[in-house]
């Protein structure tokens, strides 16, 4: 009796284990279902190619192209200034920018005048002298017709040193009257002012810097070009292709009309791109705001034209690869990406005319793929 006492419990437990193990056996198994493959839907497109032309767009920055510092050429007293040298200021090919006091300019004009006709008295005196030593030569002379005055008996070293006298004087006139005419200070083309220096009572000298202008005539575009983009422009065209400039300023749009010039002979030092030169003649005729220098504009220049390519929403393009719907399945294709035209990349291979190509979003697609194909509405 007390051995059975003792093994109840274990026997409690056998018998719940038997019963587990019994209706574990007896459960029904389940169905296995079957596995449904989910085939997305795509929306595709069909292109047809044709000639594009590889019009290039950049950003560039506006430089004047003939930007001087005006120079005084002579000291004195600045006596008047133009009312149109201040900063941003238009002025006129020829006009008035500075005067300087020109009085001692003008005395020095004088002495040189008298200085000169001191030389021409002085040479008039010698040639004269050398009259009456010839005629006393010849009646000296009678008895030996064959003999030669010399040189110095016709004056003809005094004479020489009289004429280069006289040729002095003359210089020395013509710099007085150029040192005069430099204390006017004219424009020497049509532009802006970009600062001046000095005012009017203010003493300069010989070199003192004066003002900064700028020539409004012709203006030029630095535009950075990398190869992808350079390789279209022709340089070597007989004529220069065309540029269209553009700027936002000032909450209006300008436009201009230029063409490329040249490229810079060397390469910038922390982009190591060159820089193509655009020209812009007569930058000011814009009814809106003008070109002015470091301004910021966008350019579309006249490139080279492909006979065959395709323009393609360079959306679609995935790492130079685009996905074509073959037979119901994916097909990655690599397509060769000759550039881009706003948001269409321009293909020349990988693709042909009418294939489907997916234009909506499709994520972690691989070769073989099935999806479901709707035409792009």
């Amino acid at each position: 009796m007390k051995i059975l006492k003792k093994m109840l419990p274990f026997l409690i437990v056998a018998a719940g284990i038997a019963v587990v193990v019994f209706m574990t056996m007896m459960r029904p198994k389940p169905e296995k279902e079957e596995k449904k493959v989910i085939v997305p839907y795509v929306e595709t497109g069909e292109f047809i190619s044709g000639s594009v032309d590889m019009n290039v767009e950049a950003t560039g920055t506006v430089k004047a192209l003939n930007s001087v510092n005006v120079i005084s050429q002579v000291q004195g007293k600045i006596i008047s200034v133009s009312k149109n040298m201040k900063t941003g200021g238009f002025f006129k090919k020829g006009q008035t920018l500075f005067s300087i006091d020109p009085r001692e300019y003008k005395l020095r004009v004088q002495a040189a005048q008298a200085e000169v006709k001191r030389q021409e008295l002085n040479l008039a005196k010698e040639e004269a002298d050398s009259q009456v030593a010839l005629r006393e030569w010849e009646s000296f002379s009678k008895n030996n017709p064959d003999s030669e005055p010399g040189d110095l008996v016709l004056r003809k070293p005094q004479i020489a040193n009289a004429l280069a006298g006289l040729e002095a004087a003359n210089a020395n006139l013509d710099l007085a009257k150029l040192n005069l005419e430099r204390t006017v200070i004219k424009a020497p083309f049509t532009g802006r002012v970009v600062s001046r220096m000095v005012g009017k009572g203010q003493v300069v000298s010989m070199g003192t810097q004066l003002a900064t202008i700028y020539s409004e005539e012709l203006m030029e575009v630095e535009v950075p070009l990398n190869d992808k983009k350079l390789k279209w422009i022709d340089l070597d065209a007989k004529r220069s292709p065309e540029v269209i400039v553009a700027s936002d300023f000032a909450g209006k749009k300008n436009v201009w009309k230029g063409k490329v010039k040249r490229m810079t002979a060397e390469l910038q030092n922390k982009s190591r791109l060159p820089k193509l030169i655009i020209e812009v003649k007569k930058p000011y005729t814009t009814k809106n705001v003008p070109m002015l220098p470091n301004m910021f504009v966008k350019v579309t220049m006249n490139g080279k034209k492909i006979e065959k390519a395709f323009k393609i929403p360079s959306r679609i393009v995935r790492d130079e690869k685009i996905y074509v719907v073959k037979d119901g399945a994916i097909e990655i294709r690599d397509v060769k990406i000759e550039g881009y035209l706003g948001d269409l990349a321009v293909v020349s291979k990988g693709l042909e005319d009418g294939e489907k190509v997916v234009t909506s979003l499709l994520r972690g697609a691989v070769n073989g793929m099935k999806v479901k194909a709707e035409a792009q509405k």
